[in-house]
């Protein structure tokens, strides 16, 4: 099954419980991951601060860097993504090589968002940069990550 940039969809164990957000400026978006996930040479930075792109669209996002070998920064401020869409970038992240910064300043993440983001770090050496993050309903203990 493919969605609608043309990628391919892993079935999600649980169906999606909220509908899809709003995304502002979709054909931009659509256009962002076109390239990503064709390794575009000359993309080395992906900013998309407030295109509210909501779990579904880190998801998306994160599918399209897959195999990307050239985006090196990665801005995501203001995208209410949540917990899920965060699980999805850490999981393609992980193996993720040329990735240096991720900024996810206000995206609604919780302790479930910042275990992944944890996972994440201890995993991929090349991500030197995660933040500013700012969490919400946060109980760990934190420790500045930037």
């Amino acid at each position: 099954m493919q969605d609608s940039l043309g990628l391919a969809l892993v079935a999600a164990a649980e169906p999606r419980s909220q509908p899809r957000r709003c995304l502002k400026w979709p054909g931009v978006f659509k256009k962002i991951c076109k390239r990503a996930a064709e390794n575009d040479p000359i993309l080395h930075s992906i900013d998309l601060r407030g295109f509210q792109l909501g779990p579904d669209g880190a998801y998306d996002l994160a599918q399209s860097l897959r195999a990307n070998s050239n985006v090196t920064e990665l801005n995501l401020w203001i995208n209410h993504i949540q917990d899920e869409g965060v699980i999805a970038l850490a999981e393609v992240l992980q193996r993720n090589s040329s990735i240096t910064k991720l900024d996810l300043f206000n995206n609604d993440i919780s302790d479930v968002g910042a275990t992944a983001l944890s996972e994440l770090l201890a995993r991929n050496k090349t991500l030197t940069a995660i933040g500013p993050v700012s969490y919400t309903h946060l109980t760990l203990p934190t420790k500045r990550i930037v």
